[in-house]
């Protein structure tokens, strides 16, 4: 079995992919080599397989990206400074097919150049079907809640039935919600089912989705019964959540008057960008950004960044 990593001699720049190139052609986990920028330098044939890609796709690209276009966000500690917490779990799609659950090892190539890394994935289980292309998806269904059995789908549970049977194996009765519907492989973040052990017949959160329907959720759970719970799931994508954003921020832009710089400010401002960047962005200096901003916070009733966003927002 080959190491993860080659004996313990430090590279030069030059001198890594030829260490990595044949220790990729040994190794019969699909594994990729990842850069100081966390793009792909080098890929084996059997991660190409695995994803569905070919090789000129792959290289020269963000890792993230590679695992799905849908992985941006992307939480697996692929990250330098973060090592101590490989090996990681996180999802995956192959390329019009099912999304992959992958458990992914990553080590610094050389020991002394920590900056270029190995992936490899060292496990792969089948997850749900790639996503949806919709806005928003509507979901009812109901769940078993008792000390033998947590989370699992009941049969009579589901309305939108089109859009539940594209998504959910045809044995998906008796799973967890979590996996059947939204190809996770631990529960939710946030779960209002969860809190529901607090005594309240009625829960509601907002939270992230990712998985097949990727989103944002606000997701209703209602205790009916001993044992049931009813869950009501609105999933709104992220793309129409920015559309419905942008246009909130237009229309204040509008009812409170705001001139096309105010709106650059404002739309900088809320990307999280400081005074300086700004002034560097638009060529102007930060004493006129600065009296761009007091002009914002006063005709949209903010005194503060943070409550600028608030503004928008609410």
């Amino acid at each position: 079995m080959h190491s993860l990593t080659p004996p313990d001699s430090a590279l030069s720049s030059h001198a890594w992919r030829s260490v990595a190139a044949p220790l990729l052609e040994h190794l019969t986990d699909p594994a990729a080599v990842l850069d100081a920028d966390d793009r792909v330098q080098l890929v084996n044939a059997a991660l190409l397989k695995l994803l569905g890609h070919e090789e000129g796709e792959v290289v020269g690209q963000p890792w993230a990206e590679i695992l799905g276009p849908e992985r941006r966000r992307q939480t697996c500690p692929f990250s330098k400074g973060e090592k101590e917490r490989s090996p990681c779990e996180c999802t995956a799609v192959r390329r019009g097919d099912r999304y992959l659950w992958l458990t992914i090892e990553y080590a610094p190539l050389d020991p002394g150049s920590p900056a270029v890394r190995l992936a490899r994935v060292t496990g792969v289980r089948a997850g749900a079907a790639a996503r949806e292309s919709t806005s928003v998806v509507d979901l009812r269904y109901s769940i078993a809640w008792s000390d033998g059995a947590r989370f699992a789908l009941l049969d009579k549970a589901l309305s939108r039935p089109a859009v539940c049977a594209r998504l959910m194996p045809t044995n998906a009765p008796g799973q967890p919600c979590y996996a059947a519907l939204f190809g996770r492989a631990d529960q939710c973040p946030s779960c209002p089912v969860e809190q529901l052990d607090d005594g309240r017949q009625t829960v509601t959160a907002v939270f992230e989705i990712e998985g097949p329907l990727d989103g944002f959720g606000l997701v209703t759970a209602s205790r009916v019964s001993e044992g049931r719970v009813d869950v009501d799931s609105r999933i709104i994508s992220e793309e129409l959540l920015s559309t419905l954003l942008r246009a909130r921020i237009d229309s204040i832009a509008e009812r409170c008057s705001l001139s096309a710089r105010e709106r650059e400010v404002l739309n900088l401002l809320l990307l999280g960008r400081t005074l300086a960047d700004i002034a560097l962005v638009l060529s102007i200096t930060t004493r006129t950004v600065r009296f761009h901003q007091a002009n914002l916070f006063t005709k949209l009733g903010a005194d503060s960044r943070l409550d600028l966003v608030r503004v928008i927002v609410l």
